[in-house]
């Protein structure tokens, strides 16, 4: 994981003839060699975001500045300092908390709230009636609050369900850069505390997202479906319409759900079952395999 251009290095196992440019290195174990500073640490990526976080912090004082070429409706409320980019537009009553920075060109729907200390990037679409508590990063082509996929056939024809419910977002959140959240029906989609988005995630109309779970990259999340308190959605999963994964559940990479789970547990394949079951199931494939060729 070194790169000698960096002034920070970081290493789990220390490579045969370590060679540095670097004045500070992270490490779990102390170099003896190396004559500059050493920050030790059981964990080095964690004592890494740390000092980073020390020296680059990412939520930091500015000076308040609105752009002119920004666009504001009536009753926009603001906490000072705030600053907001170039060609952003904002909706009616709309108010936003002290400390949160939005990009260039982000919109913002009627009836929103907008926390303290949030970070909003460029291209943002942001529909009306959406929440968003403090401390949320939210990357560029993020769009939240659009309707759900929801239709009802009616002979040869799809009717449109109106979509009128919301978004809410908790505090702590961060969403990757174009992944999409949909408003509820008539209720609402939530996203807890502490949660983590992936780039190019689908979360659809009146899921529920518990306090610090993790959805990685491409990850698909059906209507009404809900996911426990500290999951981990690997890439690529997919979870159907309306199925319960509850606390502390782990679902391996391009795994399908299909049916309510409890939590503490593993799950992989499709359907998605215990992953020490899914691979006794290929170990027995296999044996029949081979017995058959």
């Amino acid at each position: 994981e070194a790169d000698e251009k960096s002034f920070i290095f970081i290493f789990r196992k220390l490579p045969d003839n370590f060679k540095t440019k670097a004045k500070v290195i992270v490490t779990k174990e102390k170099i003896p060699d190396f004559k500059y500073c050493q920050v030790i640490h059981r964990n080095p990526r964690l004592a890494m975001a740390e000092v980073l976080e020390t020296l680059f912090p990412l939520f930091k004082k500015f000076d308040h500045s609105i752009h002119s070429s920004s666009i504001t409706g009536t009753s926009f409320q603001f906490q000072e300092p705030i600053k907001i980019g170039a060609l952003s537009v904002f909706g009616d009553n709309v108010s936003i908390g002290e400390g949160t920075i939005i990009h260039s060109n982000v919109s913002i729907g009627n009836q929103c709230e907008i926390g303290k200390n949030c970070i909003i990037h460029p291209n943002t679409t942001i529909y009306d009636n959406t929440k968003i508590g403090d401390n949320t990063i939210i990357h560029g082509g993020v769009v939240i609050g659009a309707d759900g996929f929801g239709y009802e056939q009616n002979k040869n024809i799809w009717e449109k369900i109106n979509h009128l419910g919301s978004v809410v977002i908790g505090n702590n959140v961060e969403i990757g850069a174009n992944s999409c959240i949909d408003r509820g029906v008539l209720g609402q989609t939530s996203i807890a505390n502490g949660v983590k988005i992936d780039n190019l995630v689908q979360v659809a109309h009146n899921c529920e997202v518990s306090e610090n779970t993790i959805i990685i990259a491409g990850a698909l999340l059906g209507g009404s479906s809900k996911i426990g308190k500290n999951c981990i959605l690997a890439g690529d999963v997919c979870v159907s319409d309306g199925v319960t994964v509850n606390d502390n559940t782990t679902i391996l990479a391009r795994s399908g759900v299909t049916k309510n789970h409890h939590g503490n547990q593993i799950l992989s394949g499709y359907p998605a079952i215990n992953h020490k079951e899914e691979t006794k199931h290929h170990a027995k494939l296999r044996r029949l395999l081979k017995k058959n060729i």
